[in-house]
């Protein structure tokens, strides 16, 4: 068979590798990355359409969000276009709104800058976001229609 090649020349060493052990384990390791390599393989996985692993990805960056990291994680999902990230960070942003004393949010765009006051003294138009679901693994799907599948149901497995 024909092997399928994806270029990847606008992606570190870092997310290609966790790209490729993802492809290769279904599993998601990020102890070598970064809050920014995070965000690159969420794009990566996004314009690659690998549903899992976007989900799996953007819950680990919902998870590392907090006040130290938020004014880079905005800044980086708003470059990247990574609009559901963006709005999380917005969102984190007008509930702690002490963050926005951090120098990394007052180098943000004075526009979205705005934005953030506007949304802080008006919550009602807050940018709607949603948190990432992860699809169990592709094998558990799998095992799992088999069991229920009549000509299977009584495999063991």
């Amino acid at each position: 068979g024909a092997l399928l090649a994806v270029p990847l020349a606008d992606v570190g060493a870092s997310v290609g590798g966790a790209l490729r052990a993802y492809v290769y384990t279904d599993v998601l390791s990020v102890s070598e990355l970064t809050l920014a390599h995070l965000l690159q393989l969420l794009a990566l996985a996004a314009r690659l359409d690998i549903a899992r692993l976007a989900a799996l990805v953007e819950a680990t960056v919902h998870a590392a969000v907090s006040d130290d990291t938020v004014g880079t994680a905005l800044a980086t999902a708003i470059a990247l276009r990574l609009d559901n990230v963006r709005n999380y960070c917005i969102n984190y942003v007008v509930r702690r709104p002490a963050v926005l004393d951090r120098p990394e949010l007052q180098a943000l765009d004075p526009a979205l800058l705005l934005d953030i006051a506007r949304f802080c003294s008006d919550q009602s138009e807050l940018p709607p976001f949603r948190t990432p679901k992860p699809p169990p693994p592709a094998l558990h799907a799998e095992l799992g229609a088999l069991a229920g599948h009549a000509a299977t149901a009584d495999a063991t497995v």
